[in-house]
């Protein structure tokens, strides 16, 4: 499918960007009651595991009846994961799914999963947002974004994929036009194996690989599946070099709003959606490494990643007095 076109998603943006919690009235025969709305961005599709733990989410929530219809937007309907995020910062959206990357530039600390090598996959990164990483970017969320993190789950490692050919030493990334996150720790990251980093939306990224605005990109091989990348590149090659944070925020004006009674429902259901999610993304992947192969294409392992790491040691002390060195030390030590 393929992304919503941009002038589009910014017209529906725009359309409903003054609803926020939007109260409106159920009725069953004499009796009225008062339900507010909770508008829900993503900028993927449902099949992704945010969309999945979003919409278990909704689900959840709806069922209690607790007076809140939760309600989600794919497909970055209401814009990008940076846009809504800020609008989410505003108080002109309740909810959002946003990744680490695409949220640094509210505070740098989120660029603690965008530093190369510091998490080797999902469970490790996982462990890091469920311990002392977590609670430090929780305090930043509320202070920068104005916002509470709900609940979290890792993407797993994002690898580089492109149309051109595979990447096993550093050499390989020359000529090559990679797509990141608006992140400034993925840039210097992706240019200083030698590739040129071009950031892009993602709701962008299908139509940028379709006109050769970007040769590849570095997300995980189950984007590659959900978003059918695979119709537009061929070489899948495991660098591992980022590990992918996801987390839903809800904005403070909405949480404020709410009554107790609501904030507990709230409160269950995220819980639970956070396993959803963490799940459905161990599942994704080892489905779509099987399944991406029918499609064409070709994957090359790199088992000795060492002059990969070398390369990129410079970043850590490029960006690490402003990600923190007790927060790197967190991470670094983070376990389950």
């Amino acid at each position: 499918m393929l992304p919503v076109n941009r002038r589009h998603l910014l017209k529906l943006g725009a359309a409903g960007a003054g609803v926020l919690a939007t109260p409106f009235l159920l009725r069953s025969g004499a009796l009225a009651q008062e339900v507010m709305e909770l508008r829900i961005g993503t900028d993927g599709t449902g099949e992704s595991p945010g969309g999945v733990a979003v919409k278990a989410f909704a689900d959840q929530l709806n069922a209690k009846n607790v007076g809140l219809k939760a309600t989600v937007y794919n497909n970055a309907s209401l814009g990008g994961e940076r846009e809504m995020a800020e609008s989410v910062r505003l108080g002109t959206l309740d909810a959002s799914v946003a990744s680490a990357g695409n949220i640094a530039s509210f505070s740098p600390k989120f660029s603690i999963f965008d530093l190369p090598y510091v998490f080797s996959d999902a469970n490790g990164a996982n462990c890091a947002m469920d311990g002392g990483v977590g609670k430090v970017l929780a305090a930043e969320v509320n202070d920068k974004l104005r916002a509470k993190v709900l609940c979290s789950w890792s993407y797993g490692t994002r690898d580089v994929w492109n149309s051109k050919h595979p990447i096993g030493k550093p050499d390989d990334f020359h000529g090559l036009k990679l797509r990141v996150q608006q992140s400034a720790v993925q840039v210097a990251t992706l240019n200083a194996l030698g590739a040129q980093a071009v950031p892009i939306s993602f709701g962008e990224l299908y139509t940028s690989l379709q006109t050769g605005v970007v040769d590849g990109a570095d997300n995980g091989v189950g984007d590659v599946l959900t978003e059918k990348f695979y119709e537009v590149t061929k070489y899948f090659s495991m660098t591992e070099h980022f590990t992918a944070m996801v987390m839903m925020l809800l904005s403070n004006s909405t949480w404020d709003k709410l009554s107790q009674e609501q904030k507990d429902a709230i409160t269950e259901v995220a819980a639970a959606s956070q396993k959803v999610g963490r799940d459905r993304q161990v599942e994704l992947e080892a489905f779509a490494l099987g399944e991406v192969k029918k499609f064409g294409i070709i994957f090359n392992d790199i088992p000795d990643k060492t002059a990969f790491k070398e390369l990129v040691k410079p970043i850590y002390d490029k960006f690490v007095d402003k990600i923190g060195q007790d927060l790197l030390d967190l991470a670094q030590k983070s376990s389950c």
